[in-house]
């Protein structure tokens, strides 16, 4: 598993080299936005539609998240226009959460390139327009990916509307827990301010410890809906203290079987 960062200037051909090369889906994924548009709305038109753009972004994200954690190669678009410090980050972010990072350089005269941009067909998008968009995009995916390294889940727990999962993390050398109530959506963890919330992301809370967090999901849902589907065995106790805390008095636990299955 790799990153491999495809670079050069605006009409060296790219995104050629990226479809001749790199169409082994089992082996590699493209992080590639105009692509995601033309999946998801049949034209590339939607990048420079707000309402539309929120979608192509988080869709791209989990889609290229996934692929690194399914260990496949991740391919990107890089358009160089000069001294590219964002590209030296991208590659040290890489390689400090331990995935190798690839860089290969495409080149080709200033005026064939100019030409080829003037000429383009209309499935053409310059991926200097979408630079910028791609690199938050792989630094959102490269975060969400390191901190998944330090990622242990607790349990899984089934309610009348979906699984909620529980995880330790470790943020910053200090232990969290946090739970998601869809693990279909790109999550992130809550920032310090509203303004800096993206639409459609899921925004998770953290806690100081796993009682906090459990006390929190029952704020929202009753305690006889909830129903263990897998616990990590070191946090079994810790789970039915938590459950039998709340269990109403003269409530049997072994007679609801799938409780009783896992904290009996």
């Amino acid at each position: 598993m790799k990153i491999i960062f495809v670079t050069g200037a605006p009409g060296t051909g790219k995104s050629h080299y990226i479809q001749n090369h790199y169409r082994d889906t089992q082996r590699s994924y493209i992080l590639d936005m105009a692509l995601q548009s033309k999946k998801l709305y049949g034209n590339m038109d939607a990048i420079s539609d707000g309402s539309k753009i929120a979608a192509i972004y988080n869709t791209l994200s989990e889609e290229a998240l996934f692929a690194l954690f399914d260990g496949l190669d991740l391919i990107v678009e890089y358009c160089v226009t000069g001294y590219d410090g964002d590209l030296i980050t991208l590659v040290k972010e890489a390689r400090t959460i331990g995935i190798h990072t690839e860089l290969i350089a495409i080149s080709l005269d200033s005026e064939i390139a100019q030409h080829r941009i003037q000429t383009a067909s209309p499935d053409y998008y310059p991926s200097l327009e979408i630079k910028d968009a791609t690199i938050e995009i792989l630094q959102g995916v490269l975060e969400s990916y390191g901190m998944n390294q330090d990622f242990e889940e607790i349990c899984e727990i089934e309610s009348d509307e979906s699984v909620i999962s529980f995880f330790k993390a470790v943020r910053e050398g200090k232990e969290c827990f946090f739970y998601n109530t869809d693990p279909k959506a790109y999550f992130d963890f809550e920032p310090e301010f509203e303004f800096e919330k993206i639409e459609g992301v899921n925004y998770l809370k953290e806690f100081d410890n796993f009682n906090e967090a459990f006390d929190s999901l029952l704020e929202t849902n009753s305690i006889f809906d909830l129903h263990p589907l897998k616990v990590n065995i070191k946090y079994k106790n810790k789970l039915k203290e938590c459950f039998l805390k709340q269990y109403q008095e003269g409530k049997s636990l072994t007679a609801d079987s799938k409780l009783g299955k896992f904290l009996n």
